[in-house]
């Protein structure tokens, strides 16, 4: 009876680690195929819990990361029961568990296999799944999913949309790692996915994701040459400053119609100033993920807010931009969705998988550090956390940081 017991659990653990592994390139496939994989990972895990009879609980729910994300999801429910929210709104808002579930079973299965594995040939997968999904649209007219080159030139949604969430993060991820690895043969696979990312990120014209990914590579080379020698020459940190300098110096004063190019810069400051209003009327819990976009333009419009006249002469105000889906800046985010609870939740979170991730740096690990410093990049201006498809790409690294580490690995 214990050896079939032993083989079914390993049976769904193994299944559970398959799926969960895939939603990077379920996300490329479409939302709806990833969150057909979440469901599968959390489902086979659950019913492998049963079948140990959640032997595990206690190891998990003293798991730092797990609290973080519990305090998180928390949250985001007392935001739903303090405002008013709609039927489909409050649904929207209380599935959000299942990104908790989802670092639930990757945490629990790593104690039992090397789940660890199953998805860093997931992300590798997922950014050679894209890539070739681009070729085909520009070289046939359609990708591999029968969808038209139109969804891959000239816009930001549909599949380049969806891989212009993954490509930063797995450039950032690989490329770091790849300054570690030893292997000649395995450092050379790794540097290719890196590369093929980043290509990928070229051709989606995403500008925060590129900055972001050359932020991270360089905090990864100064990270590299810490743990070498446990401390960084000034030298270093000199060319740091003087690169910061000439970088903002060029962009300023070399760049042409440097003020008239800012647009989309002007119009988040309309937004962030929205945004920050929204949450000082709800300072400690927030308005709500589902209610963001209702209470921006109810804030919009109530004249509440002066309207921004920007550098270029561009006028923001209710006239003119009273919508947006969300704050492009991720405290703010937090904030005016969870207030300052929200906040804090989400910090524990972090600060929790930091820790995790600097105690063990070696092997994989120093990848995530290089994955943390383009997720803060792109979060200062770029996506939203609450995006199904960004909220499943955070479950999926803090899910891995969150790993049991081993030297043999």
């Amino acid at each position: 009876m214990k050896v079939s017991e032993t083989a079914l659990t390993r049976t769904l653990d193994k299944s559970s680690a398959f799926f969960a592994a895939l939603i990077p390139a379920g996300i490329i496939a479409g939302l709806a195929v990833m969150e057909i994989l979440i469901g599968l990972s959390c489902f086979f895990w659950i019913i492998g819990s049963f079948a140990t009879r959640f032997v595990s609980l206690k190891r998990i729910v003293k798991n730092p990361i797990i609290i973080g994300w519990f305090l998180w999801i928390l949250s985001i429910y007392i935001s739903v029961f303090l405002n008013e929210t709609d039927g489909i709104g409050a649904a929207h808002d209380f599935v959000y568990i299942r990104f908790l579930l989802l670092v639930c079973a990757i945490v629990d299965i790593s104690f039992r296999l090397p789940i660890h594995k199953y998805l860093i040939f997931g992300l590798g997968f997922s950014i050679i799944f894209g890539f070739l999904n681009f070729l085909s649209a520009y070289m046939v007219g359609c990708d591999f999913m029968g969808n038209s080159v139109s969804h891959y030139v000239g816009t930001k949604h549909y599949e380049i949309g969806r891989i212009m969430i993954i490509a930063p993060f797995v450039a950032a991820f690989f490329g770091a790692w790849g300054l570690f690895k030893r292997g000649a043969l395995d450092k050379g696979l790794i540097w290719i996915i890196c590369i093929i990312a980043v290509i990928l990120l070229f051709f989606s014209k995403g500008r925060t994701g590129m900055i972001s990914v050359a932020v991270s590579f360089y905090a990864s080379i100064l990270f590299y040459f810490y743990q070498k020698n446990k401390r960084l020459p000034r030298s270093i940190v000199l060319i740091t400053i003087v690169v910061l300098v000439l970088s903002v110096s060029f962009f300023i004063y070399g760049y042409n119609n440097f003020y008239d190019k800012l647009g989309s810069f002007y119009h988040r400051v309309w937004i962030w100033k929205i945004s920050l209003a929204v949450w000082l009327e709800r300072l400690w819990f927030g308005a709500g993920v589902a209610n963001y976009e209702t209470a921006f333009e109810a804030m919009a419009l109530s004249g509440k807010v002066a309207s921004f006249i920007a550098p270029n002469g561009g006028v923001f105000g209710p006239n003119n931009y009273p919508a947006a889906n969300h704050a492009h800046n991720l405290i703010l985010m937090l904030l005016t969705c969870g207030g300052v609870f929200g906040l804090f939740s989400f910090a524990t979170l972090c600060i929790s998988t930091l820790i995790n991730v600097v105690k063990n740096a070696k092997g994989y690990r120093a990848g995530l550090i290089g994955w943390g410093v383009a997720f803060i990049i792109t979060g200062a201006s770029g996506f939203s956390i609450y995006h199904s498809g960004y909220t499943a790409y955070f479950a999926f690294f803090t899910g891995l940081a969150g790993c049991k580490f081993s030297l043999r690995d």
